[in-house]
């Protein structure tokens, strides 16, 4: 457990930086690095979204039993509406708070659970948070990157 005790807290690391980085531009939400790029709100609407949407399902479904098959999630602008930056974050902040207690609620079964990917076949708890961490990890390079640019206007 401590291994996934240090992965958890590395998720909660970056995400709270993530969180802070976006509460810094929430007055310039609308800002982006080049018109073919989401914005901050944007940005911020797909954390939440997907941390809800797939990341939450999965472990839920994982939990219960469930034999659902998930799929490639994938955010369109389209799909992410409109809402406001902070709105998102809070929205983000409330579902991670949520997965990582189910993830300290799973104790021994985080071996013996799991759920089918169509692409990534059958998923742990572990790949699940593995794949959590990634897209945080990319995230954050992204935001780092794009707030030098911001920063420079």
């Amino acid at each position: 457990m401590s291994d996934l005790s240090y992965e958890l807290d590395k998720a909660i690391e970056t995400h709270e930086e993530l969180c802070a980085m976006l509460y810094r531009v929430a007055s310039y939400q609308d800002w982006k690095p080049d018109p073919s790029e989401w914005s901050f709100r944007l940005i911020g609407a797909h954390l939440a979204k997907v941390e809800q949407e797939s990341y939450l399902a999965q472990i839920d479904t994982m939990i219960a039993g469930g034999n659902r098959t998930f799929s490639q999630y994938w955010n369109t602008e389209n799909e992410l509406g409109r809402p406001e930056l902070t709105d998102s974050i809070i929205r983000w902040k409330e579902s991670r708070r949520k997965l990582v207690e189910r993830y300290k609620m799973l104790g021994g079964r985080i071996d013996q659970i799991s759920v089918r990917h169509d692409v990534s076949g059958r998923v742990n708890p572990r790949q699940l948070l593995e794949t959590v961490r990634n897209h945080d990890d990319d995230h954050l390079r992204h935001m780092k990157k794009i707030l030098e640019q911001f920063e420079l206007e």
